[in-house]
């Protein structure tokens, strides 16, 4: 069978930097399109409620912000092999370059012969 390896990375719109705190796939693994990858956190401010504010008489620019820290998670977008997983638990990514992980994708091509492919 054709195969390709690929390289994943994550989408430049995350809101990095980015930690690592979960791996969900080991490399040898077989995963499916849409398979989670990698739980990640990242911190984020957001305005801190009215009705915490000593003064709730304050402009809406003038409120104080706090931070914030949310969990989110990133799906593969191939099928295939995990051949490599380059993050470790607690790894910092700063940004859309990283490759996180390398996978053996099976050639998708409806043409294939001797378990090549056709194309």
């Amino acid at each position: 069978m054709s195969t390709d390896k690929t390289s994943i990375t994550l989408p430049s719109n995350l809101p990095f930097p980015i930690t690592i705190s979960k791996i969900h796939i080991r490399e040898g693994e077989t995963i499916k399109r849409h398979t989670t990858l990698i739980s990640y956190r990242f911190l984020d401010f957001e305005p801190i409620p009215i009705s915490e504010e000593v003064n709730q008489d304050i402009d809406e620019s003038e409120r104080k912000l706090r931070k914030v820290e949310h969990v989110s998670s990133f799906e593969c977008p191939l099928e295939g092999e995990i051949l490599k997983i380059n993050v470790q638990l607690g790894d910092k990514i700063k940004d859309s370059d990283f490759v996180i992980a390398e996978i053996l994708e099976p050639c998708s091509h409806s043409i294939q012969y001797g378990g090549l492919c056709a194309i």
